[in-house]
Formats: C-alpha cells, structure tokens, sequence
C-alpha cells in the first residue's frame, strides 16, 4: 500500500474498511487495499456534472431548510443499481444516514442527527493544485457529517483537513438554518455563502479568487446555474420536497430551445443518484437509475433517520414521490440519454441505433445531431460527420454555445483535410467568435485549435478507431519547437496582500510532525500583519532544515482587510522522503561503494540525522544532525576520510600526496526577507600527510586548524520557472587558524554573482563570475581550488591557487519543460602566488551537452567538454547530476 495513501486515512475509517474485507472473504484476506482504491478513485477519475441546491427561510413554503443533491459520474453508470441506503451510528460522533455503494467506507452525500448535511461537486484545477497526499473526498465528507454538529465545525474540519482535488462542497445547517459552499482545491479556498436563502453549486468556482486555479477546458455548468437560478427564482417562497425532486428532474422551461433540443440540464444523462434531505423532519428522498431512466426520473424513497434510530422501520413508502409521467419529450429525452451511454462506453453502432429510434420531430434535435456527428467522427465517416455538424453550424440558435465552438473548429480542420483552406479560415473565425461563458483557462482545446487553424491548416487523420488533429509538422520541427515559458511570480502575487491582518495560520498534512514547532520557525502569527518578507523567510528556514518532502504556502484572503496563511506540508517516511528516490540514490551510493542513511524528522521534531561509509579508497565516514534551533535551521556535521591529491597543473604539476583528514563543523542559517541570507560556520580540521611524492618542492604541512566563516548572500527570483534562480549574490570572508599557533592565521574571500535570463523562444542564458583570493602562504591543501572533474571542463585537472577569477556563460534551449540542450564557454585566471600578481595563468574551456529531468525528480545529462589551453583534456560524459 502506498504509504501516502494510508497515512490520510483516519484510523477509524482504516479499520472499518479491514473488517470489510475480513467479513466478504470469511477472515481469509487481510488486506484492505482493493476496497481503499475503491475509495479514493473517485479523486483519480472526476466527472462533471454533479449538482447542489440548499433552500430555506423565506425562500421555503415553512421556513426550514432542504438540500437536494444530483450526483453525475457517467463513467460509474453500471455500479449506480448498486447504491443503497445505510444509517450509520458510529462509535464517536453523530449518526447519519446516506446512500453509499459497495466498499465504500466514505460518502458523497449524507445527513446526520444534528441537521448537517453536505453533497460535492468537482470543480476541476491546474494540475499544480491537485494533491495524491491527501485525504480522499469521500473520507473528508465522511468526517464532515460525522463529527460536525455545526456550520462552523463542518467549515473546520474541511479547512483543517489536507486535501486532494478542486471541489465545490454544499454544507448547510438546518439548526441556524444557513448553508455555505466551500470552493477548495487541495490548499485554497473560498467561502460562499446562501443570499436570500438560496444557494447553489455546480461545477466550476463562483469567486474571484478560486476562479484563476480553474484548469482550462468547458466546465459543463452555465446553462445550469442560469436555470436554476430561474427555476428558484420562480417558485421562490413555494419551495418544498416535492419542488426540490421537481428541479432535480429539471431539463429546462417546458418549450425552451434547450428542453425541446433533448439537452442535458440539472437532470442529465450521468445522473446516478438523486436525493433530497429534510433535516427538520429527519428525512431523506434518494432515487437511482433502472428501467432505462436515470436517478431522478425515477421514484424517490424516504427514509427517516430518526425512525431508524429509535429501532423502527426508516423505509416511510407513503411518503415516496411518483416517477415522472413519460411524454414524448421525456421518451425521446431518454433515447438520447441510452445513446450518449453506449457512446460514452465505445458502443459507436448502438449509439447511432438509439438515435435512429427518435421519433421524427426529435431526429435533428440539437442534442441528436450533435451526439450522431461525434459518433459518425470516431466510426470514421468524415461525411456524415461533417453534414451533422454543419447543420449545427447553420442554425440561427445553438442552445449550448460549446457545442457550436466544437463544431466549427472540427469543420474547420475537416475543410483543411480537403485542401479547401479559405474555408477552413472562415469556420476559425467563427469558432474564436463563439462566446462560451463557461469555458475556463487560456488553452481550452477547441479554441486552441481554432487559434492555431488561423496561423496554419490543421488536418484531421485517422488511425485505427480513433483520431487526431495535426499540422503535419515533422518530428524534428515538432521537437524544435519552443515550449511556452511558464511565468512565476509569487512575490507580485502575494506583496499585494502586504499589511492585511493574518487571520488564521493552518498548517496541513503534519500527521507526526509538531505543528507547534512549524509555527515558531515560521513566526507567523493570527492578528499580525502580513508581511512578505516574513512570509518567504519563515518558508525558507522551514526548506532549509531539509526535514520535509514539500512545504508550500499559500494565502488565502477572507475578508476585504484579512487573510488566512495555508502551509501544506509533506512528510516522509523516516528513512525517506520519497521511495523512489530512496532506491535511487542508494543504487548511486553503492556504485560509488558508499552506504548513506538518513533518518528524516524523528520523532516529528524536524531534526534530521544521517552517516554514510565508503568501502573504497576514501575510506570515508560522514555523519551529520540537522535540526531547528529556536527558529534558525543549524547542522552539525563530521567527516573523516583518505584524501589523495595528484596534481597536473602549475609549479607543481607531477607532484602528489595522501593525508587523512578529519573535519567537524556547526554552521547556522538566518533568512532575511524573501531572498537574502546570513550564514555561520565553526569548523575544525585536522589533518595529517601520510605521503608525499614531489620534485619541486612541494610542501605539504599536518594542520589542526579551527575556521570561522560567515557568508552574506542576497537576490532576486526570475521572472519564469526557467530562471527561478534569477540573480543572486553571495560574499564569504573566511579566517583559518592554527590551533598550536593562534598567531598563525589566513583569511580568505569569495565572492559570486550569478545571473538567469529568458531570452524567449525557449532559450535562456545563464552567466556565473566569481572571484576568490586567500593569503599568501596558506597551507597548499588549503589553497583555492578550481577544475578537478568541474569547472574548465570534466577532464580538467585541479588547478590550485592563491587567488583567481572565473567565469561561465551559459547557452540553454528547452525543447520542452524538462529537456534542454546547452553550450558554454569558460574563461579563468589564477595566480598561484598571490604576492606576485603580474605572474598568472588563463585557461579557457567549452562544452556542450543534454540535460533530462525525469517524471520522478532525477536529473540526467550528457556533457561533452575540452579545455582549449591544456592538450588532451577533453571528455564525454553521461550520468546523473542531481537527484530529486
């Protein structure tokens, strides 16, 4: 089992779903993970469709409140038979009654004894909103109707909680009465809340804030709120149960363009269940699909929760609500809606039989025709698809406006297909014309497409059964072709927010972790302002501790002059963060003969400890303790190992030795404001030459040396994921002294500056200049250092100074986000006596090479470099260059 997947579930939850499977299997099967899936698919396949009405006070015929829910997946259509009613009265926390299905432990929709009730509907998001380290929706919901008594527990319990995916989640209370609908992805949300005791929720996000998290692409829901909106607004006062099954049923006014065009509506073809919930009274109407209608066509069944509760019989059959009277709309509705079904399942040929059995007046209805050119398109019959969707094409009226965007788009492509280009542009133009209020994100595919038909032709082609669009650019065009850049700007994003009272500070995903411990390293407090500078520093000292898989942190406003302070984070495993990368940097370590363990936040406390040993010619041994001290990350680490030195470069090319070292160090970190830090080291070495082979003198002197470092680092971010590093400085000023000898003592410097742009068209540069000097006579092995297998080229040999000066400049072009070639040339000086600074050597290098970073995290290249001043120092070579 995924360990992820275990962890957000709540132990009560777990066990329940282990005596699941140990009452299905007779106590033979122990292992819960079948009936888990079954539980969380439904945050791995969202489906539009689902709807939520809650109405009470004087929108109501007696003031109460009702809370009426369609529940719409059309791809879990052959398990809706198998729903049925249970009330639950669980060990801790209230009772409550649902309709669930077989294996589920959560639920979807549900009403307890406290007059809570909540239903969903997904509300899709960027996909860098989602979360697989979070709590499954039907748990969530679960733990909502379980343990809430209240509005605002249920409000707490969904903000306390880590979460999965975008959802709008309707909760009401009919105590109050009052209901809210909270539009979350897996970190953000916002509140709505009912007017006029009236309030719905559909498939896509009402405000402002939660709207630019929408992921691109039709979210299915304006012809829905608009005609509930309507249906309300007309029976406003009037509402009851029977009101509420009526606008379940609801395809639209009774002679509408859109009922008379068999269109789905509030009733659509993915209506699996249907219910109504009475809280006053304690009742629940639920209705599933059979005999060929979906949920609320059919007959709706109360239950009573309180009846069930005090050991009576809760099936209340004369309270049931009649099936809907067929007419012939509905009879041909449902033709429609058996086609959509069998094409929704690949059943091309029976499709087209249903539509084929529409009476005459309904066979070129909008949703007929619509449904036959899409069915005609994968079967492959360019020609009738294309005369179906041309007729939707000619209508004066098309009642959803994305079915006309689709079908000029198509046509668009299909005249390209036949060389009839001036076309092709016409029906471009008139699909980017289509206003589709619903329609989400910049690069909803259909329009897309029309976009791209305007610069260039757009060709339909089939393969097999199914098809594709395609510019018929080659391959390698295709590869060369630039991706768009990525833009990231947190900083703009959230200094807008500057001064705003902080209202709540809620930190998700701390299963083990001490929450209390989160909030002193960040020093982010309810009712101070917010700061961003604060803000990014808090999150900085928190990655820096290296504790945790992920930290993020969002903002989240709540009012007009205050906001709540989401931190998500994701721990892991002790022995790891993440498995994959556990297997892949021991298989790493053990090429290079080392084994390394690392114990990540033990005992939830952040600190972290790690060793590691080589068995081969370094003899190494490392072990290292990272931990917060009050709110600075510190470490603590030590290292003991052969070195041996070879030099093939300077005075004293030719020469080499071997010394043991050991080495010891405590260093601290201070983030100050977003980008700037201040950094202590307190080191001790010592070392001792076992071997030294030289004919030119080389000195090689024991040291017991004690170092006190300090560096001063600051910068600001770029502008695109690309070039998040943008440009940074950082400055060291170090001083080494000998412990025997205090007098004797050498001070050193360096400075950095480092610097991404991008150019556009995929290309970014990236330009390094640093400068180091030491003073003179510092003891040769702790001389500066450039070259040795990095900087000059791979094959470089190590270049040992007193001072120098080096230079990178850096060509990148990504073929796509994670694949990019680049080139580079570098320049260096080094003086190796710094007393004698018109003495110098220049080298000069350049390289090439491909850099991969994998769908897990690794980062693979493949770099070709030569030093243009020293002969035979060029190089091929292909490994990793970081992981995770």
């Amino acid at each position: 089992m995924a360990p992820w997947i275990r962890r957000n579930i709540p132990d009560a939850f777990f066990q329940e779903l282990e005596g699941l499977v140990a009452g299905v299997s007779g106590g033979e099967d122990t292992d819960p993970m079948d009936v888990i899936m079954s539980n969380v698919s439904q945050d791995l396949s969202m489906t539009f469709g689902c709807t939520s009405i809650v109405a009470f006070g004087e929108a109501t015929a007696s003031g109460t409140l009702y809370h009426a829910r369609n529940l719409d997946n059309i791809s879990m259509m052959d398990r809706a038979q198998y729903g049925y009613v249970v009330v639950y009265e669980p060990d801790q926390g209230y009772p409550f009654i649902t309709c669930i299905y077989p294996t589920h432990a959560g639920v979807m929709q549900a009403m307890n004894n406290q007059g809570i009730t909540v239903s969903m509907s997904y509300s899709l998001v960027d996909r860098f909103a989602n979360s697989l380290d979070g709590t499954a929706m039907l748990f969530l919901m679960r733990q909502i109707v379980q343990y809430a008594s209240s509005l605002g527990e249920a409000v707490e319990i969904v903000l306390g909680t880590p979460r999965t995916f975008g959802m709008n989640i309707a909760i009401s209370d009919s105590k109050i009465p009052d209901a809210v609908v909270l539009e979350v992805d897996a970190n953000r949300f916002a509140i709505r809340k009912a007017e006029e005791g009236l309030l719905t929720a559909t498939n896509r996000y009402h405000s402002e804030y939660m709207r630019q998290f929408q992921a691109p692409g039709w979210l299915a829901s304006e012809r829905r709120d608009q005609r509930i909106a309507q249906f309300l607004a007309k029976h406003y006062g009037e509402i009851r149960v029977e009101s509420m099954v009526e606008l379940l049923r609801d395809r639209g006014e009774v002679g509408s363009a859109e009922y008379d065009g068999l269109l789905d509506g509030v009733n659509n073809t993915g209506s699996m269940l249907s219910c109504v919930f009475f809280p006053a009274e304690q009742m629940m109407w639920v209705s599933i699909p059979g005999e060929g209608r979906g949920s609320p066509d059919n007959e709706f069944y109360a239950f009573s929760l309180a009846a069930a509760l005090a050991g009576e019989e809760p099936a209340i059959f004369s309270r049931n609500i009649a099936p809907t009277k067929v007419d012939r709309n509905l009879a041909n509705w449902l033709l429609v809606r058996e086609a959509t079904i069998a094409y929704s399942q690949n059943r091309l040929a029976e499709a087209l039989d249903y539509l084929d059995q529409l009476d005459p007046e309904f066979s070129d209805v909008e949703a007929a025709v619509n449904l036959r050119a899409h069915t005609y398109l994968w079967l492959g019959n360019q020609a009738e698809a294309q005369r179906c969707f041309q007729i939707l094409a000619d209508r004066p009226h098309v009642s959803e406006p994305y079915y006309l965007l689709e079908a000029l788009a198509i046509l668009g492509s299909l005249h390209d297909t036949a060389g009839e280009r001036s076309a092709a542009v016409e029906y471009y133009q008139a699909a980017l014309a289509v206003e589709v209020a619903d329609l989400a994100g910049s690069t909803p595919f259909y329009r897309q497409l029309a976009e791209v038909g305007l610069r260039r032709p757009v060709y339909l082609e089939f393969s097999g059964s199914s098809y594709h669009f395609t510019t018929r650019d080659s391959a390698l065009a295709r590869f060369f072709k630039a991706p768009q850049a990525i833009p990231s700007n947190y900083a703009d994003l959230y200094r807008q927010y500057d001064g705003m009272q902080i209202a709540n500070v809620r930190i998700l995903g701390a299963h083990r972790t001490d929450q209390g411990l989160i909030s002193r390293i960040l020093q982010l407090e309810p009712g101070l302002p917010f700061d961003y500078s604060r803000f990014a520093a808090g999150k900085r000292r928190l990655d820096a501790l290296g504790a945790l898989e992920q930290v993020k942190m969002y903002l989240v406003p709540v009012g007009e002059n205050a906001v709540d302070i989401v931190v998500r984070i994701s721990e892991g495993f002790g022995l790891y963060l993440d498995p994959v990368q556990f297997v892949v940097e021991n298989a790493l370590n053990l090429s290079h003969k080392t084994v390394a363990l690392r114990y990540y936040n033990v005992a939830g406390t952040l600190t972290s400890i790690g060793g590691g040993y080589s068995f081969g010619p370094s003899r190494s041994k490392a072990a290292s303790l990272t931990f917060p001290l009050g709110s600075w990350p510190a470490a603590l680490r030590y290292q003991s190992q052969a070195i041996h030195t070879k030099l093939g470069w300077g005075t004293h090319a030719g020469s080499e030795y071997s010394q043991a070292r050991k080495d010891a160090s405590f260093s601290i970190s201070v983030p100050i404001g977003g980008h700037s830090a201040v950094g202590l080291t307190l080191g001790y070495s010592q070392s001792q030459v076992e071997d030294i082979s030289t004919t030119t003198g080389l000195v090689v002197p024991d040291g017991d040396y004690v170092t006190l470092a300090a560096t001063v680092q600051t910068g600001l971010p770029g502008n695109t994921t690309w070039t998040q590093e943008g440009t940074s400085l950082q400055a060291t000023a170090a001083v080494l002294v000998d412990r025997q000898d205090l007098a004797e003592n050498y001070a050193s410097w360096q400075i950095r500056a480092r610097n991404l742009s991008y150019l556009g068209a995929g290309f970014v540069v990236r330009l390094e200049i640093s400068a180091a000097w030491t003073q003179h006579g510092t003891p040769f092995d702790r001389r500066l250092r450039l070259g040795g297998g990095g900087e000059l080229g791979a094959g470089s040999p190590m270049f040992v100074g007193e001072m120098n000066v080096h230079s990178n400049l850096e060509l990148r072009r990504y073929f796509t986000h994670d694949l990019e070639a680049h080139v580079n040339y570098e320049v260096a000086k080094i003086w190796e006596d710094v007393s004698d600074c018109a003495h110098s050597h220049s080298l000069h290098s350049v390289g090439a090479g491909l850099s991969y970073q994998t769908p897990i995290g690794l980062k693979l290249r493949a770099q070709y470099s030569k030093n243009l001043t020293l002969a035979d120092t060029h190089s091929f070579s292909l490994g990793i260059v970081s992981t995770f």
